[in-house]
């Protein structure tokens, strides 16, 4: 396989990968962003002769268009790589999490990271022809047919998932992201997502053939050809935004759902010292960034030190809750009291050591995120905020 197709498949992976960051976790998002701009890098060193031949050639309307897309690639790759750099945590440990200096980094990261997802979508279709010529050189008609069949389905399924992830928003930075965990597995989310990169590429290589082929002597059986297969994706965008309206769209009227319908997980260890359960209340409806589910811990376990860009609200529904602020006074509260924490503040919460609780968490989503998990509560910092609650 040529080299350059090789590079841009691990990169086409690794991207997939990153995208996945809140199920992957951080360090492992930080390493494989990180590869996954080094190669771009390389991709770009590679084909250097683009950038050599930029002064060179007469430029037509496609011309122009395909220069503005790749620029656009670049820049956006770059705000992505610097920004991710600035909020790094793990690898290159410029933002702390008792002190992060370049908070509004995330913002600009989450919105170059969708930025530059859409554009190397759109950069494949551009040069989806030589892409394949790679892959499949000496290809018969009727293995043409099949892998056209094959992106055709591939493509409409991503309309699907483009509905489900709310992607157009993602690109203004208005939206409600997914819940902090949701217990979907990184292939299922990664997939989802190269669904839509496969519906983007298509849509953009039909676009394209039409144009080319509208100007062709030779073209008109290509074009009816292009123009009916254009015609099913178009239609189908349609229908699949029709019936993802009610879910995707400010609905019109009020709605009515059973809570705790979302699947149920455990909290990760990582973000939880003893067992804990969380169950999703509710589905986020925009344009509501609210994210609400109950959260069960057991005797003596509680979450991690954290805090919320938008603040945090949980209601006690069962046993006792305690929570403390860093360096901060602890509280204890009981069944039908209500804990509020406000932005930007590091605190824990969990159960007493007498029984387990059960509370509702209510938190917001700024920018892409709700939470923002720091290091465990030990034992004796838990002992220490009991001690302080029971006046000790």
């Amino acid at each position: 396989m040529n080299i350059r197709i090789a590079l841009d498949s691990a990169m086409t992976v690794l991207i997939l990968t990153a995208m996945a960051y809140r199920i992957i976790g951080g360090i492992a998002h930080e390493i494989t962003g990180i590869a996954a701009i080094a190669l771009f890098i390389c991709h770009n060193i590679l084909n250097y002769r683009w950038y050599r031949n930029l002064a060179e050639k007469r430029y037509t309307g496609r011309r122009y268009a395909v220069t503005a897309v790749n620029a656009l690639l670049v820049l956006s790759a770059l705000v992505l790589a610097v920004s991710g750099i600035l909020h790094s945590k793990d690898l290159f440990g410029l933002a702390s999490e008792e002190n992060d200096s370049f908070a509004g980094s995330w913002q600009i990261h989450a919105l170059a990271a969708y930025w530059t997802f859409v554009l190397i979508s759109v950069h494949l279709g551009i040069y989806w022809n030589t892409i394949a010529g790679k892959f499949w050189p000496r290809r018969s008609a009727v293995m043409a047919y099949a892998l056209r069949a094959a992106a055709a389905v591939t493509a409409l399924w991503g309309v699907k998932a483009c509905l489900e992830r709310n992607l157009g928003s993602k690109l203004i930075l208005y939206y409600s992201f997914d819940f902090w965990h949701t217990g979907e597995h990184a292939l299922s989310y990664m997939a989802s997502y190269f669904t839509i990169m496969v519906m983007l590429s298509f849509t953009t290589y039909y676009i394209l053939k039409i144009k080319k082929t509208v100007k062709s002597k030779k073209g008109e059986y290509a074009m009816k050809k292009t123009t009916a297969i254009f015609s099913i994706l178009t239609a189908a965008v349609t229908l699949g935004a029709a019936n993802g309206s009610a879910a995707q769209s400010e609905p019109k009227e009020q709605i009515v759902a059973s809570a705790g319908k979302g699947e149920a997980y455990d909290g990760p260890d990582k973000y939880f010292t003893g067992k804990v359960k969380v169950q999703p209340i509710a589905p986020e409806i925009s344009p509501s960034r609210n994210v609400i589910a109950y959260v069960t811990f057991e005797a003596g376990a509680r979450s991690n030190w954290h805090d919320h860009d938008g603040g945090q609200t949980l209601v006690v529904t069962a046993g006792k809750a305690w929570t403390r602020e860093w360096n901060g006074k602890a509280y204890e509260a009981k069944p039908g009291e209500v804990i509020y924490c406000p932005p930007n503040v590091k605190h824990f919460h969990g159960a007493s050591p007498e029984g387990p609780m059960t509370h509702v968490s209510i938190v917001e989503n700024i920018g892409g995120k709700n939470v923002t998990w720091m290091e465990p509560v030990t034992d004796e910092q838990y002992k220490a905020a009991g001690r302080m609650i029971k006046g000790e």
